[in-house]
């Protein structure tokens, strides 16, 4: 999985399943919060990113458009499963956090901030991998250094 990459929307149906397996209430802020989340540690890790497609500085938080289009929410995203042992661990750890605790997460991190204060919010504002490669403070919180305690272990 380090060599191909995903689109937003296949990774969003795979969090959706692994939540609902877990019996972890959904909603598409809580996916795209997991989807930047999944992104920033993939690039972390493996240096690529895990997805092509944009992440945006939306006014709710950084999302994927494919899956703010969805019209359903969660129910258009049925659970298929992949293979991430990163995905999995994202989950496990993210995944019990609230929602509103993980926008304040999203919203807090230096590629966030610094896209919303270069271009403000919107369809044009899309967050350059470069940023999202610049981890260096994201590593620095407290919530993170658990998770890469958690993904060592």
């Amino acid at each position: 999985m380090k060599d191909r990459k995903l689109t937003t929307l296949e990774i969003g149906r795979d969090l959706m399943g692994k939540l609902n397996r877990k019996g972890i209430k959904c909603s598409k802020q809580k996916i795209q919060n997991l989807l930047y989340l999944s992104q920033i540690w993939h690039l972390e890790l493996y240096n690529n990113p895990l997805f092509e497609d944009d992440i945006y500085a939306l006014k709710e938080g950084p999302g994927a458009y494919t899956i703010w289009k969805l019209k359903k929410g969660c129910s258009q995203l049925d659970g298929d499963e992949l293979n991430s042992d990163l995905l999995r661990s994202i989950v496990n750890y993210y995944g019990i956090m609230d929602v509103d605790f993980l926008s304040k997460l999203t919203k807090d991190t230096y590629a966030w901030k610094k896209q919303i204060s270069n271009n403000g919010f919107g369809d044009t504002s899309s967050i350059s991998i470069e940023l999202l490669k610049d981890t260096s403070r994201f590593k620095e919180k407290e919530v993170h250094k658990r998770f890469i305690e958690n993904i060592k272990n």
